[in-house]
């Protein structure tokens, strides 16, 4: 009897709280790359969503909804959870299945790593699934008959290493091979063929994200390294009123503006925005921090272009919004963001932008803002450990965040270990464990002298 590996695919909507579940089977896979599921009587992928969707209705594996209340715990989410596939998961039998809860990462299905002491509660797990599929996976394999019966084994064994092929082995050889000629195409793959396999290689991704790929990449590989990495922030859209909206206008304002230093910046089509060294005094490293900002600043802004932010200041999801927005590039770091708080009369005139970057911050401290990034005391903050924040780049995000806030706002993100700072500032781990160890020496040795 064959040997099946259950996963209930959980996905949550901003708007009400909607949980959308389908329980995909895969054939003894511990792994598994994103867009395949196998059913093991004919190892064939499918290729039609409605198609996965029908047959697990059919067998009884598939709820459209349910309704998650913002007050559950961690303990009262599972229990709801488990109710909704009985048979699957065990309830109705004496000893319940034990499950966790897993995220999809490139090939491969890893727990949630939460914050030291942060439980999986109904409102944590409503902010992680933002930014991709959650999954509930069982400790267990389970027989494949109607009655889904368990079998008694050892919950706790690891489970088996299974060989995975990437998604790129799929790719048709003719899809991926560059034209010689110089009249033709660099891509010898007509767009209707390689949107054919590519559909067929990402059968849940929308149409408009495949267009966006194909137009954005020569080949199939480009295409599909493009799709890996917008599957896991494509999430259902919200009909409600925006948490962050986002304008950009290359608009030229009055002949000069007024800069941080306080002095008039005559705007100029011909301005690079590119930082030349030559601009930098040679003595910038000598300069007080202000004065060394503020010359920084003159020298990056871009002060001819003019970024229009819209912000929901009740949104618990600014954070998230806004690396969608530095993943798609529709934020430029070097640009004067102009901010106006929906529903909120003001024009800015640097304090909006300041108490956005104000709030940004704090949502990054403490981890609000859609995402947890930072474990820790608040005074000794260091990067959550979690593979997929790395593989999507998030802590790139935070760096860019962390930036801008300093460029238009004046301030930074407080609470950083300074070990960490001086290795963002120096990229050498032994100077930073070495810098802090004789930090610590020099204060102990004063404490000693004092006492």
């Amino acid at each position: 009897m064959a040997r099946l590996r259950r996963i209930v695919h959980v996905q949550l909507l901003e708007g009400d709280l909607e949980v959308r579940i389908v329980l995909a089977i895969l054939g003894g896979f511990s792994r598994i790359p994103v867009a395949q599921v196998k059913y093991p009587q004919n190892q064939k992928f499918i290729t039609k969503q409605g198609k996965v969707k029908v047959d697990l209705i059919e067998k009884n594996l598939c709820v459209d909804a349910w309704a998650v209340d913002k007050s559950w715990s961690a303990e009262d989410l599972k229990s709801e959870a488990a109710k909704l596939f009985p048979k699957v998961l065990g309830i109705d039998s004496p000893e319940l299945i034990p499950f966790e809860f897993v995220r999809s990462v490139g090939t491969a299905i890893v727990p949630i790593t939460l914050r030291q002491g942060q439980a999986l509660d109904s409102k944590v797990l409503r902010h992680i699934s933002g930014s991709g599929p959650v999954y509930l996976r069982a400790f267990q394999d389970l027989d494949q008959d109607e009655e889904c019966e368990t079998v008694e084994e050892d919950y706790n064994r690891p489970l088996p290493a299974v060989p995975i092929s990437d998604i790129r082995s799929f790719v048709m050889p003719i899809c991926n091979s560059e034209s010689t000629s110089a009249t033709t195409d660099t891509n010898t793959c007509s767009q209707i063929e390689m949107r054919q396999q590519l559909e067929k290689m990402f059968p849940m991704s929308r149409p408009e994200a495949i267009t966006n790929a194909i137009e954005k990449s020569v080949n199939v590989h480009e295409a599909v390294d493009i799709l890996l990495g917008s599957t896991v922030e494509e999430t259902d859209s919200d009909e409600s009123l925006p948490a962050f909206t986002f304008i950009q206008q290359s608009r030229t304002p009055s002949s000069t503006r007024t800069n941080a230093s306080g002095s008039e910046h005559v705007n100029s089509v011909d301005d690079d925005e590119i930082t030349v060294l030559e601009n930098y005094p040679l003595n910038i490293s000598a300069m007080d921090p202000n004065t060394a900002l503020t010359t920084h600043m003159n020298n990056v802004l871009n002060y001819t272009n003019i970024q229009e932010l819209h912000v929901n200041r009740h949104s618990e999801t600014i954070v998230r919004d806004l690396f969608k927005k530095l993943k798609r590039k529709d934020i430029e770091t070097k640009s004067i963001p102009d901010v106006t708080f929906i529903g909120e009369d003001g024009i800015d005139a640097e304090g909006l932008t300041k108490e956005l970057f104000s709030i940004v911050m704090n949502s990054l401290k403490c981890g609000t803002g859609g995402y947890i990034l930072f474990e820790g005391s608040d005074d000794h903050l260091l990067p959550i450990i979690n593979e997929e924040y790395h593989q999507s780049g998030y802590f790139k995000y935070v760096g860019q965040l962390i930036g801008m806030s300093v460029l238009h706002a004046g301030f930074g993100m407080t609470g950083i270990s300074r070990a960490l700072s001086f290795f963002i500032a120096t990229d050498n781990v032994y100077k930073a464990i070495t810098s802090q160890l004789a930090m610590f020496q020099t204060m102990g040795s004063k404490r000693f002298s004092m006492s």
